[in-house]
């Protein structure tokens, strides 16, 4: 969320920048990272981080993840707190993915994220 925060002007017009390709296209960068997001959650699954007895469609929750990370600014710029130069808009942000990852996790999944999380607190946004 740090690096979206920070490169948010970029990740808006990624499409537009990096080729002036149709809206249509699929850019090869966006298609690229959506596919490293598939092979985190994938490799997730595999290092056994999520509960076996919930199935998981890992293409629909890297979709779900993607989404929350590529339009949580725009959300935020819609209710006008987009130029909050806080840690609150990206703490929300990194609560999204949890609420969508949470549901298959196991306990020490989450224990560690959020042992993660803690460990990232304290460092201050860079501008």
């Amino acid at each position: 969320m740090r690096l979206v925060w920070r490169y948010r002007f970029l990740l808006r017009d990624r499409a537009e920048l990096a080729d002036g390709t149709s809206r249509r296209v699929v850019p090869v960068e966006l298609a690229a990272d959506l596919d490293r997001l598939r092979g985190l959650v994938e490799r997730l699954v595999t290092d056994g981080h999520f509960r076996r007895s919930v199935d998981v469609d890992v293409a629909v929750l890297s979709r779900s993840l993607w989404i929350v990370s590529r339009y949580w600014l725009d959300h935020l710029d819609e209710f006008g707190q987009l130029d909050e130069a806080a840690r609150a808009p990206l703490v929300r942000g990194i609560a999204h993915h949890r609420a969508v990852l949470d549901p298959y996790l196991t306990a020490d999944a989450r224990r560690r994220l959020d042992d993660a999380f803690r460990r990232a607190a304290p460092q201050p946004l860079a501008s």
